[in-house]
């Protein structure tokens, strides 16, 4: 189906004859699978907007303290924001209980993390962070 302009539903938008529950996201599972209903959407009336994003390339030298400064238009200071180290690491377990993303503080326009490195002798690049902002 291709409209252009308005789509009106008089009743339950019903993907495979189910017609999910409240507050539940309608999220796609690719070309010719017909979509599903997702994880349900809590507190919708104090949350203006949500986004799952990557930070890519940081390097985290042996012994240091690094600070991130994330571009973000839609940050603001009461914004939730959650991350964590993705992809593969290149360390044991000991040496990770040694590198921490150790604070994150939502600004107006940006957002900081602050990641401290307490291993002496490792440092790493081309690490990968995820993050999931609440707006």
């Amino acid at each position: 189906m291709d409209v252009v302009g308005n789509v009106e539903f008089s009743g339950s938008l019903e993907p495979n004859a189910v017609p999910g529950s409240t507050g539940e996201i309608l999220m796609s599972q690719g070309a010719g699978t017909a979509p599903i209903w997702g994880p349900i959407m809590l507190n919708p009336g104090v949350t203006t907007g949500y986004g799952k994003f990557y930070i890519t390339g940081i390097t985290v030298s042996a012994f240091s303290i690094l600070t991130l400064t994330i571009a973000d238009p839609n940050c603001v200071p009461g914004s939730s924001i959650s991350a964590s180290w993705t992809g593969p690491v290149p360390w044991t377990n000991l040496e990770k209980a040694n590198v921490t993303i150790e604070n994150i503080e939502a600004e107006s326009g940006q957002f900081v993390i602050t990641i401290i490195n307490n291993n002496a002798t490792a440092g790493w690049t081309g690490m990968q962070i995820a993050y999931v902002a609440f707006y």
